[in-house]
């Protein structure tokens, strides 16, 4: 009996509220005037909310993991009913009227009289209503994916009953990948007159609380201590404003929904993010009862300038509880490194999350981001992720370019540093990067590298350089020998300056090179696997090196074969892990390519950043 209890106190939803709240599932299939009545019940075997006849049968269901947003809207039916009449005798009124002062151009009886008349005898009727004559609606905003057992898509809104209803346990996880894009299915059910709705409410909250969107609990407990994590990191925030401005004034505490920062590149790709942003993006935001601020870039450097610390003017950064880029890698790229000119940056990249929705050429970001969930590569679905709030930490790296290939004056060349986030590219990856930008015009999106990676096979190029690296401690090593401090990753007590000679405990490959590709997502492209073993958070880059002795149809099957991740398995292929490297160009001529921008020309030295950022995914 004790345990019993214990799980029913602790049960997330609330069946004695669930069992007195009755709706109506309005039926558009049948002319009856008269709705099915129906209850919401939660089966927490299947994790599913369902929708329950008062025969016991079940109607609907959802999973919770699917909704972004459920809430309870009010409507007065007897204002929409006088709004219907004032309109209909306005029009009526304005006739008569035109007519009378044609005949009658002294007429007693003004049109704004008839309409005071009018409200008058409406606010007389208004006042005599008895509560529980409103119309209330509870609109659950579910985005569920299409699964195989499923033969069509369904209208956005569920309004009606569904004779084929998949299976309540669905297809298996391990089979996730044959399933289809998330699409809108919206359920909306009409909440049977009544004088209280307190139990109404708290259904709305338990679907809520079960989809992880109660973004600020007002009880905290360990299932919903991952949605608190946003008023910790609204918190510290506010500590940093008030540092910042070293006035009490400039931090208030801010209370309220969620409020991000989405950054449109309206040219990125084929110039569809504004139009994306407009369909898409702003009314899941509004379903899931975030609030934002739009951003579009109007130049090369707009997303930099942005991300720096401007309270007089749009306000700072942390004022957000998070920041969503739309546009390609590049524009992720640019506002890390505005990030980074800040002196507050660490604690930015710590408290301010990011979201990406790939509207670029290649968005390779956004398909790491969504691949460990199995999800495609859209809007659509990157915006799910980013409605729902949850976050994960993410390796970052830092890469420090010296400007000057000459030995002799390398120690005294100047450095300059950048964040990366996806990957760093150098040879011929970097070739068809830039050189297909003259292919940009054609509007054929990421098509254009692929075109000009046909003629850099054709007309193959070789590039002398020397390649040093820092592998990760092994286990023993770590047990035996590391500190604490080295444990968690950080080698900065390990790593050299970038015009310092490399350690003896770096390893070194000099040779010619057809391919430098040093990873920390899964992919490079969204129909790019280039690194399947990287993860988001592993604290090492997975290096990929391609020497000069590949034969060119040797590299044609490899590259064909980097889709689905299988070029890996191509004796030409090497993979190393590291946690830190040095690339040194011995010839002239090479690109240095950081999450698809080009950097300086010259020797590049890079190091992990782990767990430095936090992403919605």
């Amino acid at each position: 009996m004790r345990g019993s209890s214990k799980s029913s106190s602790s049960s997330p939803w609330p069946k004695e509220a669930a069992a007195q709240a009755l709706f109506y599932l309005p039926n558009i299939l049948t002319d009856d005037p008269t709705p099915p009545a129906c209850r919401l019940a939660y089966d927490e075997s299947t994790h599913t909310i369902q929708i329950i006849s008062e025969e016991r049968e079940i109607i609907d269901w959802f999973s919770p993991d699917d909704v972004i947003g459920a809430k309870l809207e009010f409507q007065l039916d007897l204002e929409e009913k006088l709004n219907a009449d004032l309109a209909k005798r306005l029009e009526r009124t304005s006739l008569e009227e035109k007519e009378e002062s044609r005949s009658s151009p002294n007429c007693g009886c003004s049109l704004s009289e008839e309409m005071e008349g009018v409200k008058k005898d409406w606010s007389t009727l208004l006042g005599s209503v008895a509560p529980g004559t409103n119309t209330a609606t509870v609109k659950v905003y579910c985005y569920p994916r299409y699964t195989p057992s499923e033969t069509r898509y369904f209208s956005s809104w569920r309004t009606s009953n569904n004779p084929s209803l998949p299976p309540l346990k669905g297809e298996k996880e391990q089979d996730k990948e044959h399933w289809g894009e998330r699409y809108a299915r919206h359920r909306a059910l009409e909440v049977a007159p009544c004088g209280d709705f307190a139990n109404v409410l708290s259904v709305v909250r338990a679907i809520r609380k079960l989809a992880h969107v109660d973004f600020f609990p007002v009880e905290e407990d360990e299932k919903t201590k991952s949605s608190g994590i946003m008023q910790q990191r609204r918190d510290e925030r506010q500590k940093l404003m008030l540092k910042n401005n070293n006035d009490e004034s400039a931090s208030k505490d801010k209370k309220g929904p969620p409020k991000y920062l989405v950054i449109v590149n309206p040219f990125s790709g084929k110039k569809t993010a504004l139009s994306i942003y407009e369909s898409i993006t702003k009314p899941m935001l509004d379903e899931c009862g975030i609030e934002h601020d739009l951003f579009l870039t109007d130049y090369a450097g707009h997303a930099y300038e942005r991300m720096q610390f401007i309270p007089s003017k749009e306000g700072d950064i942390l004022e957000y509880d998070g920041i969503v880029s739309m546009g390609g890698d590049g524009n992720l790229h640019e506002i890390l490194q505005g990030i980074k000119a800040r002196e507050d940056a660490e604690d930015v990249l710590k408290n301010v999350p990011f979201g990406v929705i790939g509207c670029g050429s290649c968005n390779g970001f956004a398909k790491t981001l969504l691949f460990p969930s199995k999800e495609h590569c859209n809007p659509l679905e990157s915006t799910f992720y980013i409605a729902k709030g949850q976050t994960k930490p993410i390796d970052l790296s830092e890469h420090t370019v010296t400007s000057s290939n000459d030995i002799t004056t390398l120690k005294s060349s100047p450095t300059k540093s950048y964040y990366g986030f996806l990957a760093f590219c150098w040879a011929f990856i970097a070739d068809c990067d830039f050189e297909s930008e003259v292919l940009r015009c054609l509007g054929i999106g990421g098509l254009r590298v692929d075109l000009w990676a046909v003629w850099r096979v054709i007309n193959l190029r070789k590039y002398r350089a020397r390649f040093s690296y820092l592998p990760p401690p092994s286990k023993s090593d770590e047990t035996d020998n590391q500190s604490e401090e080295k444990k968690e990753g950080n080698i900065d007590g390990v790593l050299p300056l970038p015009t310092e000679d490399i350690p003896t405990n770096w390893k070194t490959i000099e040779d010619d090179f057809i391919l430098v590709w040093c990873h920390q997502a899964t992919h490079a492209g969204s129909n790019a696997h280039s690194s399947p073993m990287s993860k988001l958070q592993d604290g090492v880059f997975q290096v990929m090196l391609i020497r000069s002795s590949c034969s060119r149809y040797e590299l044609t099957k490899l590259l064909l074969s980097i889709e689905h991740g299988t070029h890996i398995h191509y004796d030409a292929c090497e993979m190393y892990e590291c946690i830190a490297y040095r690339l040194e160009p011995l010839v002239e001529g090479s690109f240095n390519d950081l999450d698809g921008e080009k950097l300086e020309d010259g020797p590049i030295q890079a190091r992990v950043l782990p767990s430095a950022a936090h992403c919605f995914c």
